[in-house]
């Protein structure tokens, strides 16, 4: 340090200056210097922050489902429920052009039944005439008597609503009487049940389709005339089945591909 009268040097700690003999004064404390160290970095918090592990919560919104079970197909308005869509007139049309077409079958098989049979007995030799006249006549009138019993049971039938009850499928063997071949097919047959306790069984062979298109638990509506169940709730299908033709459609058309007759949505 310097002396603050005579300016001469002089040691840092002297009280006196040696050359004048004025005396000192302490000099200020200055940062760094050995007798005051440079301020200490300010100290951290007494608890130090800690991060927490669990995730966050959303609470939840009033009426949101916290659980829930997603669906495979997208929901479309109008599929829950029994449709008044049967009564569209689409549906009479089309059941008294069915019957017609039933009735023009049924004589067309007669007839090839009564001029066929006659023919093969006289070719054959194995039947003669006129049996073969009297036979063909009297498979000609099952076929007339079936295509008639199926119209008349459609204007008796009635409307009525039941649950299917039973799905069962079966792998089966049909042996040929007449020879040592096997047929192998899969027998499909599921059963619904009328709300006065009458049972219903349908059976397909290799078809699966109505098979798999009805659920055991399926609340179904019979429609009068119709051998088709027209399911309360499609709201988890992605096809429905038609009414009046009875294929399966896309779940968001509106009518039939094949018939154009309305899709029982609601």
């Amino acid at each position: 340090m310097f002396c603050s009268q005579c300016g001469n040097q002089i040691a840092d700690n002297a009280r006196f200056c040696n050359h004048c003999g004025l005396p000192q004064q302490s000099p200020p404390p200055q940062q760094g210097s050995p007798h005051q160290p440079f301020p200490q970095a300010a100290q951290p918090y007494a608890q130090p922050y800690q991060q927490s592990t669990q995730p966050y919560q959303q609470a939840p919104q009033p009426g949101f489902p916290m659980q829930f079970t997603p669906t495979p197909y997208p929901q479309i308005p109008g599929l829950v429920g029994f449709s008044p869509k049967i009564n569209d007139p689409a549906f009479a049309r089309y059941n008294k052009s069915s019957s017609k077409y039933a009735m023009v079958f049924g004589a067309v098989l007669a007839f090839i039944a009564m001029v066929g049979l006659p023919i093969y007995g006289s070719v054959s030799g194995e039947v003669k005439f006129p049996e073969s006249l009297y036979y063909g006549m009297i498979i000609g009138g099952m076929f007339l008597l079936i295509a008639l019993v199926q119209t008349l049971r459609k204007g008796t039938d009635s409307t009525w609503d039941g649950v299917v009850v039973d799905k069962r499928s079966a792998r089966r063997t049909q042996n040929d009487d007449d020879s040592a071949i096997s047929r192998h097919y899969t027998e499909y047959r599921f059963t619904v049940q009328r709300e006065n306790g009458k049972k219903y069984k349908h059976t397909f062979r290799d078809q699966p389709a109505m098979y798999n298109y009805y659920q055991e638990g399926d609340r179904v509506r019979h429609h009068k005339g119709s051998t088709y169940y027209e399911k309360y709730d499609k709201s988890r299908d992605s096809e429905i089945l038609c009414a009046a033709c009875l294929i399966m459609n896309p779940i968001g058309e509106q009518n039939c591909r094949l018939c154009k007759c309305p899709l029982l949505k609601c």
